[in-house]
């Protein structure tokens, strides 16, 4: 049973990390100013009650506890070691653990110097070879179960005490997960059952904590701050299951920014995001994104205590209109929906509420000074409404006795009929939050941070309806191939066949491009030159047009100029200009997640508005269909203004293909489909430009 150490072993071997029956502390001291003496005085002052077992050469007594020289003089089992070592002293100490049967261990000391990734790979295969599971290194450890008393950490956030609670906190930077997801959740009233640092994760990660955690029954909500990970995908799949089991996770993705960039010749690779495309995989997983760290706290603030909405619509019971026209602007601000009332007071009810207006908001302003009840009344009119959540606005008045007393009968009655999420916004006196914890409702003070907060937690608002077929899946990838090194024009138009591509001829002259213009029907034509040593042809003077008949030749001669200023000898070709709305596919190799893919606002405007949609190759159709629908641009699509909608259908099915290609094939760093012109609704699309940048001889 849970909240108890336990007997059994999980197969996972976790256990022996949270719910362990022995601890030893190798390198123990008496002085809590060290880390082996901190450690030891953490477990006594939070009530361990298993064996604890110091280990220092010293001997003696150390908290209470017999000292012992070594693992090895240790007679008994021990399921955790905390290693409050120095660096030079990990790997030894590790196989002293190793070969003494310990089954998990936490390591303090972070491995440094120029043999570091050495040392990490030498620390997981003494783990690995043993069956023993290791926490770090460079950790601050881990709490939990915290009712239990299992703390194997020396940090000093928990200096004012723990918070026993549900909310469990996997964080790969301990100095975040000990402050938001410890001191600052306390400081907001939420209690923590797990907490816990993975460090450089020689072995225990953040996918299998999520994974792991989720299935403990009094886990309400699970918080994770990532940093990153080889294996981005993993983490996705925990989320799934967590979310799978009623767990919510939220995601805190830090380094926001692209951190490689740098060498890589594709637009594409320029510009996507490792945090959108994890945030947009996780997000799909059913994960509540947070953003910053005030989104991290708050989703879990509401999370923990138990506001889970089903859906976006919101009902507003307020004393104030001033509060009703900001609750209402910061809602729709957040994609929340504020709907009219459609169900009738009963006759008592109408007696009370008849002041004014039955509208959502309800403002009783008038009646709430000769109509004591009249918050119940409201509130439970409200709650029949088709609405998710209920807010109702408070300001100061929770710190009179007289409003307090009247919210929590308002709160009983509720509760009688629905279960309805309810927040209650407004100041109120220390230990009052307790109170409205047993009415299953939260209290939050900003009106704004609020909605925001709602608008995070709720299922995502839907993007716009782009009539998405039936979702069949992806189909299955073909086998992968090596791929040549740099390629673009014919050649990459031949490897991306699956898209179809402009027809495009080799000409010799400025005369010789204007009678093949003329003869083909080409009212306006673009001139380039296309060379595996000029990615980007728009900065050399590589591309010019739409050229007329007549500017042809001049836009021959200007062509050629450029591409001698360049050291080029490759042709000149030319190609129809397109009409249609200008897209662009990308693929790209994200460190977490990666073979990925791009769909963007296309042509020269990719990198100034930066309007794009990111996800995990390969994707199914519908998810093709929501990322087209995420982009600001899809107006242009869709048809704006009367305009005809262009061929999203064939766009959707192109997405497909392309991320299929993208997960299937090896050898290539970036490919660029760009521009990619979507004709009107049944005529498809046609790419202009083509380029595969090789994963090898990148500059």
């Amino acid at each position: 049973m849970k909240g108890e150490l336990l007997t059994v072993m999980h197969e996972s071997g976790l256990d022996a990390l949270f719910s362990p029956r022995a601890i030893a502390v190798i390198g123990a001291s008496s002085d809590s100013g060290k880390v082996g003496g901190r450690t030891l005085e953490l477990l006594a002052k939070f009530g361990f009650t298993g064996e604890v077992y110091p280990i220092s050469r010293r001997g003696g007594e150390m908290f209470g506890w017999r000292a012992y020289p070594s693992i090895d003089a240790v007679d008994g089992p021990i399921d955790l070691a905390v290693l409050c070592v120095g660096e030079d002293s990990v790997l030894g100490t590790a196989r002293e653990c190793a070969t003494a049967g310990v089954r998990a261990i936490v390591v303090y000391a972070t491995l440094g110097g120029q043999d570091a990734q050495e040392q990490l790979e030498e620390l997981k295969t003494i783990g690995r070879e043993a069956g023993m599971r290791i926490l770090g290194p460079n950790t601050l450890g881990s709490r939990g179960v915290v009712q239990d008393g299992v703390l194997a950490t020396f940090s000093h956030d928990v200096e004012a005490g723990v918070t026993p609670g549900s909310a469990a906190i996997v964080a790969q930077s301990g100095g975040l997960g000990t402050y938001f997801g410890s001191s600052y959740l306390r400081r907001v009233g939420v209690g923590s059952r797990y907490v816990v640092d993975t460090g450089s994760e020689a072995d225990i990660n953040l996918a299998e904590l999520v994974d792991y955690l989720s299935e403990d029954p009094e886990v309400t909500c699970i918080g994770a701050i990532v940093e990153g990970s080889s294996d981005g995908r993993a983490m996705v799949r925990a989320i799934a299951k967590a979310v799978a089991r009623g767990v919510p996770v939220v995601v805190y993705k830090t380094g926001r920014t692209h951190a490689s960039a740098a060498g890589i010749q594709s637009h594409t690779g320029a510009i996507a995001g490792d945090a959108q495309l994890f945030e947009s995989a996780a997000s799909d997983a059913g994960a509540v994104v947070a953003v910053d760290e005030r989104d991290f706290i708050d989703a879990l603030r509401l999370l923990d205590g138990g506001i889970i909405p089903q859906g976006r619509r919101l009902g507003i019971v307020t004393p104030s209109g001033g509060f009703g026209i900001v609750a209402v602007d910061a809602a729709v601000q957040e994609g929340l929906v504020v709907p009219p009332p459609a169900s009738p007071p009963s006759p008592e009810e109408a007696e009370q509420l008849m002041s004014g207006d039955l509208v959502n908001p309800y403002d009783f302003t008038s009646r709430s000074g000769s109509k004591p009840d009249i918050l119940t009344f409201a509130m439970r009119w409200m709650g029949r409404q088709d609405i998710d959540v209920m807010v109702i606005w408070q300001a100061h008045l929770l710190f009179l006795e007289t409003y307090r007393r009247r919210l929590l009968d308002a709160l009983a009655a509720m509760r009688a009929e629905t279960d309805l999420p309810i927040i209650v916004c407004g100041i109120a006196p220390e230990g009052f939050d307790g109170e409205l914890a047993k009415y299953g409702a939260v209290r939050m003070e900003e009106p704004t941070r609020m909605m925001r907060a709602l608008g995070i937690v709720a299922p995502p608002a839907p993007t716009d309806d782009l009539s998405a077929s039936p979702d069949a899946g992806a189909a299955p990838a073909p086998s992968a191939t090596a791929l040549p090194e740099v390629r673009q024009g014919d050649r990459a138009r031949t490897e991306l066949a699956f898209i179809r591509h402009v027809d495009t001829v080799t000409v010799t002259s400025g005369e010789e491009a204007t009678e093949v213009a003329a003869e083909r029907g080409w009212d306006e034509v673009i001139l380039k030159v296309e060379s595996d040593h000029a990615p980007h042809k728009t900065e050399l003077g590589l591309v010019t047009g739409p050229l007329s008949h007549s500017e042809i030749e001049a836009g021959f001669a200007k062509i050629v100029l450029s591409r001698q200023a360049a050291g080029l000898t490759e042709p000149v070709s030319m190609q129809p200009r397109l009409h249609g709305v200008e897209i662009a596919l990308g693929a790209f190799h994200d460190p977490m997640m990666g073979s990925s893919v791009l769909v963007a606002l296309g042509g020269i405007y990719i990198e100034i508005f930066k309007d794009f949609a990111v996800a995990p190759a390969p994707v199914t159709r519908s998810k093709a269909y929501s990322m087209i629908g995420s982009l600001r641009s899809r107006g242009l699509l869709l048809g704006a203004r009367g305009k005809e909608g262009a061929d999203v259908g064939a766009l959707a099915d192109a997405i497909v293909r392309f991320s299929e290609y993208a997960a299937s094939q090896d050898g290539w760093e970036s490919i660029d489909l760009n521009p990619v012109f979507v004709g009107p609704e049944g005529s498809g699309l046609v790419a202009a430009d083509a380029l595969i940048v090789g994963s090898e001889g990148q500059s």
